[in-house]
């Protein structure tokens, strides 16, 4: 049970610090090439924001299982 803790904790950090980096990627290469997003109809952020969504949706499904498997090592 500690090994899938372990595991569930490992991809809860990298989740998140995928979503960290990829963010501040994408606002440096908007105020390095502002040009690009211009013509989008949809903001330049709007990826960010799908992306938090997305990213807060698979941690809490990640605290979950990580809180029952803690629940179960008691």
């Amino acid at each position: 049970m500690k090994r899938l803790y372990r595991i569930l904790q490992a991809a809860a950090v990298c989740a998140a610090g995928i979503f960290a980096i990829g963010s501040l990627l994408r606002c440096w290469d908007h105020a390095a090439h502002p040009e690009r997003y211009v013509l989008m109809s949809a903001p330049w952020y709007l990826d960010i924001q799908l992306g938090a969504c997305l990213t807060a949706a698979l941690l809490g499904v990640l605290l979950l299982a990580m809180w029952a498997v803690k629940r179960r090592m008691r």
